[in-house]
């Protein structure tokens, strides 16, 4: 019978790493503790397995597994980061203070102390100090690579990303894409839907932007103000009405199978999802936008039980500070499809007219 390889130290923190970064978290805590039976005053041991506990939200053992860190290692800025990132967790700001300002005493130049500090900063209503440790964090972050983080700013900036997304903008006739993932506007500037309806609920900058893509636009809005204020903004393709919530939610709307529909309002999304599927398949469209997909996963499930394909398409968002998610959901042998003949290529990216590599040759 074959015995079981007895791993070294260095084996089982390495298994313990890949268990940790593949989210089984119960595994990377068993090996972690493997190596500190052996080895007491392992540091990475104590520090992932802390890591571990808090992803897990055991944060009183997290808590003791730093503090057996800094005994074992009191100067390292990487455990007082950790530590602040708990005490962030758990609403201990002036601990998590402390915690980020020790980790920037051993290591000034620790970009992600900066940006955790600033974090605090803004959770007590510190702007200005918040703003100082933010541009610092962009400071030290962009030395690994001044020219790229060049570019990634100019990416940003040509899509509104510092841009503030408000009714004042609107009014003013700034420039702003819709608030949806910028995958998902630059894959529908790929389609040909200059014959094709979209129904719109939750209106904003996107009926201005979606009115030079489609045929027709109608947009439906609950906020008095924000109707308004798009009313005399729109082109004469938009059907712009104020309707009440529970309008929208009784789906009473006149949808054909080849329109397009955008769920965007600010209401109860999977509400209006559990009556849309009970229209048969030449009465609601075969193609819908979700936004904010990852947050409404019980109305996908209704969506996808009722044969519709989700495509997510991850990304920023220019309003977000964070990756979100906006979903095109296709209803399976429904569903229409129609590509402009010439791709599109957003800017920054490089067309290759020549490309060797691209033949059958």
């Amino acid at each position: 019978m074959k015995k079981n390889k007895i791993l070294t130290i260095e084996e089982t923190q390495k298994l313990a790493v890949k268990n940790h970064r593949e989210n089984n978290f119960d595994e990377a805590q068993n090996l972690y503790n493997q190596i500190l039976k052996i080895d007491p005053n392992n540091l990475i041991a104590h520090i992932n397995l802390g890591m571990a506990f808090q992803s897990t939200g055991d944060y009183k053992k997290a808590k003791n597994c730093y503090e057996k860190a800094l005994e074992i290692n009191p100067n390292n800025e990487h455990i007082y980061n950790n530590f602040g990132i708990l005490q962030l967790t758990l609403g201990e700001f002036q601990e998590a203070k402390n915690c980020y300002e020790k980790a920037l005493e051993i290591n000034p130049n620790f970009a992600n102390a900066y940006k955790n500090l600033a974090l605090v900063f803004k959770k007590l209503g510190d702007h200005e100090n918040a703003n100082i440790n933010f541009i610092k964090t962009l400071k030290y972050k962009s030395l690994k690579s001044p020219e790229r983080a060049v570019f990634a700013y100019d990416v940003m900036d040509n899509n509104c990303f510092y841009e503030e997304l408000n009714l004042e903008q609107v009014k003013n006739d700034n420039k702003q894409l819709p608030m949806l993932t910028w995958p998902l506007l630059d894959y529908i500037q790929n389609l040909d839907l200059k014959d094709t309806t979209l129904h719109e609920l939750g209106s904003g900058n996107s009926t201005i932007w979606f009115s030079n893509i489609f045929k027709e636009v109608e947009s439906y809005e609950t906020d008095k103000e924000w109707y308004e204020t798009l009313k005399p903004k729109v082109k004469k393709n938009v059907l712009l009405k104020l309707v009440k919530l529970e309008n929208i939610y009784e789906c009473l709307f006149n949808f054909k199978s080849k329109d397009w529909l955008l769920i965007d309002f600010a209401g109860k999304r999977t509400k209006f999802v559990n009556n849309l599927v009970k229209l048969s398949d030449d009465k609601i469209p075969a193609q819908i936008i979700f936004d904010n997909s990852e947050w409404y996963r019980n109305g996908a499930k209704i969506l996808i039980d009722r044969g519709y394909i989700e495509i997510p398409f991850y990304g920023f968002k220019s309003d977000g500070e964070r990756i979100s998610c906006t979903s095109l959901y296709l209803l399976k042998n429904s569903f229409n499809i129609k590509n402009f003949s010439e791709f599109y290529y957003p800017k920054f990216s490089i067309k290759i007219s020549d490309n060797k590599w691209d033949t059958i040759k």
